[in-house]
């Protein structure tokens, strides 16, 4: 027998659900208020494994929960910017790299010449004020660093495993 927890201020209602006959019990949203705080939630999932939560708990999820899917949003269109503008310079830079440093995610891009090229250091300046400054990207913390053509265990020493992205162009 499944079963689904309806909450309102007064009480945790319980509905249940039998095999045979469907009863929808449609008060509309649920309301989880802070100054219900200390108040506790019983969930009946799908698979019947109870448990409870105080309401302050099940705002904090929630609120991780939207900030997670934000992340990934945001995040999934970094990656999109970043690889085309690495696309846009591949005859500059022979290798790149996202992962996670210092509590930031690191965006590392290998140049291919050994001497300093100040007109892509320059772009790589202007694209971190850009993803710095646009709102599109609030729940990113992003550093950018360049460095010039180089073994692999050079460029190794700044990457993190097992979170390591590389562009393959």
């Amino acid at each position: 027998m499944a079963a689904s927890c309806l909450i309102n201020r007064r009480s945790c209602i319980i509905a249940k659900i039998s095999h045979e006959q469907v009863n929808v019990i449609d008060t509309g949203p649920i309301r989880v208020k802070w100054s219900d705080k200390d108040r506790t939630v019983l969930f009946e999932p799908p698979d019947e494994n109870r448990f409870t939560m105080k309401v302050k708990e099940v705002i904090r999820a929630c609120n991780i929960h939207q900030q997670s899917n934000e992340f990934e949003s945001q995040f999934n269109d970094l990656k999109n910017i970043l690889g085309n503008w690495i696309h846009g310079r591949k005859d500059k830079i022979s290798k790149a790299f996202v992962t996670i440093r210092d509590t930031r995610i690191l965006f590392l891009a290998i140049t291919k010449n050994v001497e300093y090229d100040r007109e892509l250091e320059d772009e790589l300046t202007e694209l971190d004020w850009t993803i710095a400054h646009t709102p599109l990207f609030s729940a990113i913390q992003l550093s950018i660093q360049s460095l010039p053509q180089c073994d692999a265990d050079i460029y190794e020493a700044f990457l993190s495993p097992p979170v390591i992205l590389e562009y393959i162009g």
